[in-house]
């Protein structure tokens, strides 16, 4: 077991507060079987008996296993979470952090993490785990089953020894490995027969070696078979009763037990116990500062410094625009856009401001990341790049002037404009022109020009952008209202006659309005095969400079795509919309 003798907790991502783990390979007692057992327990301890509790042993803490509150025989109540322990003539009250209840009518166990835990850390319980919304629902304790029965609660460090900080206490944890194996030959690993025991500077190896059969008897074990009966029970008797005194018939045989097979049994059972100690801070609980901070690039050399550093409010930090789709991959994620090239992304109730410069990079007032907790700064820090290109144009204009910008981003007005658009559609004809499914809701507020950071993304939002269009016009129930119809006509053909019998548009107007859908069409049916020229092409049909970069593409894709729904809209409301997107040069 010298795998697991050196392994400690205090250095392990999880630690287990409870757990009965059982593992089995093979049929046991047969040759090449084996079997693997974990238990733990833990106690929650006061910082002033550390120096004694490791004394406690494993027989100690048995009362741990079952939580029960009782009333003693003096009239005191003991809460269900509370033992108390007398060691080296000191008195150690501690806690169980995970409270196992059993019911006397056979229902299951219940295993219950302690919700002074819960509380403090502002856990949620999701299933069998346990999270925290305040950080992105990193998983911090979870329940282990198996074949529905809980065999294990563990917690994550890192949040364990800051709940320990904030309470001035640490974590005892005792444990028990036992492993089996069964050999069909002797492996001579040097054991004696019988009882092997071998003390630790943590805890106490017990190992055991015999010969046995492999149906787990002794060789040559036998056992006496007693067959006792009544020679004189009488079953005609209405009311029989029987006499102690009444004659028995005795039968005895001897078996043999143990099978023919031999295998030698090597079993070992390692006892240890580890305290837990507390964090050095409480950033969570308590609220104290970090002892380490991220570290961000602040100018064109490379230099960098911890974002405490930045608090003073006079600069601003750049970061590869992808960290926008790393924020939008998180829990309950937001992306508001303030105008053309200024939004707020963040997740939850953490947001921050930022604004998209002429090299397609995002710059983020360097306060705004300092205020963040660290666990997001982090996040940031990993996409932070050195100054290229300068900040934003419209967030200066916004944040250093102070001054209203007045562009709008085309991801703003996406939903606005393809609601609006049904709505007239169907005050004028009775018909909606899109069908709004499940997914294409969820399109309506997904796609935003930061899907095309890179060429494959560019192809991806075309994807995107075609689903809503194409593979949502409602044309069959468009083709009623037509003359001539013909059979090949599907959605983008049967919108464009739409807009010819019924609005008085030329062909050609009606093409060239509906130009833009044709072009991301192109570029969506061609995605997997498309790099040049056909690429090009359909670009040139959307109105796109294909010299421009993926995330600049994307972003006149996204403003002719919401023009020409509002163009279309337009055509049918024969009212002129106002507040379109502003085109970007």
């Amino acid at each position: 077991m010298k795998d697991v003798r050196s392994k400690k907790y205090d250095e392990a991502v999880w630690i287990p507060l409870l757990s009965e783990e059982t593992e089995k390979k093979g049929e046991l007692y047969k040759a090449e079987s084996e079997q693997v057992e974990l238990y733990a327990q833990s106690i929650l301890v006061s910082n002033d008996v550390f120096d004694v509790v490791e004394k406690l042993k494993w027989n100690n803490l048995s009362d741990c296993d079952i939580a029960f509150a009782e009333v003693n025989e003096n009239g005191i109540y003991k809460a269900c979470d509370v033992i108390n322990k007398y060691i080296s003539q000191k008195n150690i009250n501690a806690i169980i952090p995970v409270l196992r209840q059993q019911f006397g009518s056979g229902e299951a166990d219940v295993w219950h993490l302690h919700q002074d835990i819960v509380l403090a850390l502002k856990l949620l319980r999701q299933g069998d785990s346990w999270v925290r919304p305040d950080e992105n629902y990193v998983e911090v304790a979870r329940l282990v089953r198996n074949n529905g029965v809980p065999v294990k609660i563990e917690i994550k460090n890192e949040f364990l020894k800051d709940y320990l900080c904030a309470r001035q206490m640490g974590l005892y944890v005792a444990t028990v490995h036992i492993r089996e194996k069964y050999f069909e030959k002797d492996p001579l690993l040097g054991w004696d027969v019988g009882l092997t025991q071998k003390e630790l500077k943590n805890g106490e190896w017990w190992g055991t070696y015999s010969e046995m059969a492999d149906n787990g008897h002794l060789p040559n074990s036998t056992a006496l078979v007693v067959n006792a009966t009544r020679a004189d029970v009488d079953f005609n008797e209405d009311v029989p009763t029987i006499d102690y005194a009444d004659s028995v018939k005795v039968e005895t045989k001897k078996v043999n037990l143990a099978s023919e097979n031999t295998v030698f049994m090597y079993s070992a059972e390692l006892y240890k116990y580890e305290l837990i100690r507390p964090g050095l801070e409480s950033v969570r609980i308590r609220g104290d500062e970090p002892s380490n901070f991220p570290f961000f690039k602040i100018n064109a050399s490379g230099k960098s410094v911890a974002s405490n550093q930045l608090r003073d409010g006079k600069r601003w930090l750049w970061f590869n625009p992808d960290v926008v789709n790393r924020i939008c991959s998180m829990n309950k994620p937001s992306l508001i856009w303030e105008s053309l090239d200024v939004g707020i992304v963040g997740c939850g109730q953490i947001r921050v401001p930022f604004g998209v410069n002429k090299k397609g990079l995002v710059s983020v007032y360097a306060k705004n990341i300092a205020d963040l907790p660290v666990w997001m700064q982090e996040i940031w820090a990993g996409y932070n790049i050195p100054p290229e290109g300068g900040v934003s144009k419209e967030l200066l204009i916004i944040q250093a002037i102070g001054l209203p910008v007045r562009t709008q981003a085309p991801e703003k007005f996406l939903p606005k404009e393809y609601k609006r658009i049904n709505e007239s559609f169907e005050k004028k004809y009775g018909i909606s022109l899109f069908n709004i499914t499940t997914e294409a809701d969820e399109l309506l507020t997904k796609v935003n020009r930061f899907q095309s950071v890179t060429q494959d993304g560019f192809f991806e939002l075309a994807k995107d952008l075609a689903k809503l269009v194409c593979d949502s016009i409602n044309w069959k129930p468009l083709q009623k209202q037509l003359e001539n119809v013909d059979p090949k006509w599907r959605s983008m053909k049967t919108l464009q006659e739409f807009l010819i019998q019924k609005e008085n548009l030329t062909e050609d107007q009606a093409k060239s309005l509906m130009a833009p859908f044709y072009g991301i069409d192109d570029l969506r049916q061609t995605d997997a095969h498309i790099k040049g020229p056909d690429a090009d092409k359909a670009m040139q049909v959307i109105g796109i400079n294909k010299d421009l970069i993926p995330l600049f593409r994307g972003t006149h894709m996204l403003i002719q795509f919401v023009n020409t729904i509002a163009m279309i809209n337009e055509v049918i409301t024969k009212e002129k919309e106002t507040g379109e997107p502003t085109s970007i040069s």
